[in-house]
């Protein structure tokens, strides 16, 4: 991340209707994101999450991709994806994890990486899907958006060298 990718990460970060999906509970202060994307260069070890934007081969950013809740000990860290309204269904998501996918298992050496993803959500389900994310487990009434219990399914991507 750089710091001009601080309004864009601003406006994703506080879209109230993703954030059933991300776990938001209130907006993110100007400052807040700005000290994120500050601190976002040190060791992911020590901050234990690393953001990477995702741009186009003519250098438009059009969403983000995180590793998050790494767990040295483990070896293993959660991954979140979005992508700008305007650009999605073009490849870019899929392009991102299996990139994100490379990175963690051949430069960190996790052995897995691993989402969940809310039932209703098919198109970031087909996403995972895809990538070869597997379903682990279903957890019951996870998420409450729109005034209902939601359940989520568990993926998980096993480092295959490992």
């Amino acid at each position: 991340m750089e710091f001009e990718d601080a309004d864009r990460i601003m406006k994703w970060e506080n879209d109230w209707q993703e954030w059933q999906h991300s776990g938001t509970l209130i907006p993110f202060s100007r400052y807040q994101i700005e000290q994120y994307v500050l601190g976002a260069s040190a060791d992911f070890w020590t901050v234990r999450q690393l953001r990477l934007m995702i741009e186009t081969t003519k250098g438009e950013t059009v969403g983000a991709i995180d590793l998050f809740e790494g767990d040295p000990v483990n070896r293993r860290a959660g991954i979140g994806i979005t992508i700008s309204r305007a650009h999605r269904r073009r490849g870019f998501a899929f392009e991102a994890l299996n990139t994100m996918a490379q990175l963690a298992f051949d430069r960190l050496n996790l052995h897995q990486l691993w989402c969940n993803i809310a039932i209703d959500n098919k198109s970031s389900k087909g996403l995972f899907d895809k990538a070869g994310y597997q379903v682990a487990g279903q957890r019951k009434d996870w998420l409450l958006y729109d005034g209902c219990f939601h359940d989520v399914v568990f993926m998980q991507l096993i480092n295959p060298n490992h």
